[in-house]
Order: C-alpha cells, then structure tokens, then sequence
C-alpha cells in the first residue's frame, strides 16, 4: 500500500475486478466445469436439430399437399388411377388405351414387335 501522510489523507477500502493468477487446482476444476458444459450445449444443440428437422419434415408435407392443391385449382384436374382398358388392333397394327370411366381414347400409338406377341396370348 502507498505511504502514510497522516492527517492530510484519507482512505477507505473499495472492490474492484481484478486479473488473479489461479492455481493448478482451480484451473483444473474451471476446466472440469467448462467441459461439463460444453457437453450440456451439444445435447441442447442436438436437440434443437431433431425438432429443426421434425418441423421441415412436417412443412415439406404440407408444401407437398399445397403443390397438389394448386395444380388441382389451376387446371381443374385431379390427379387419380383411373382403370383402363388396352385395345390391340392388329388389322390396323395400333395400341389404344381407353378409359373406363368415360370411354374416351387416353392415348394411341403404332404397334410395335412386342406388341405383336399379344396376339398369341390367351
């Protein structure tokens, strides 16, 4: 502490935060305590991953059925299997595919080698 000057000072006691140099054993406890954390922070981490990933997945399902919504109120079509019946005309050599549910032709195309066969079949 500074020298005395007797009565022309006065002097009183304060706390200040100061550098204080620690010991091996508080070093090894403070690094005990920091590895402790350092372990809580990867769980909590890790969960926060899992529910991230839970909410993605949940929104990508709803995005998905979004999708489908829109396309459905764009085109006023609904994607459905729709039962269909193949007609291998083999005096014409074509393949037609008919819907059964209102008959219309879905699609026509030239018979090809493999088709052929068809006509062999029971």
């Amino acid at each position: 502490m500074g020298k005395a000057k007797g009565k022309s000072e006065r002097r009183e006691k304060i706390e200040l935060t100061l550098g204080v140099k620690l010991t091996n054993e508080e070093l090894l406890a403070a690094g005990t305590l920091l590895v402790g954390r350092l372990f809580d922070r990867d769980a909590v981490e890790e969960r926060r991953k899992e529910k991230l990933s839970s909410f993605k997945a949940e929104l990508d399902a709803i995005d998905k059925e979004i999708s489908a919504m829109r396309r459905l109120f764009h085109s006023g079509v609904n994607e459905e299997l729709v039962v269909c019946e193949v007609v291998y005309d083999f005096a014409d050599s074509t393949v037609t595919i008919y819907r059964t549910d209102t008959g219309e032709v879905e699609s026509e195309r030239p018979m090809e080698d493999a088709d052929r066969q068809e006509q062999f079949k029971g």
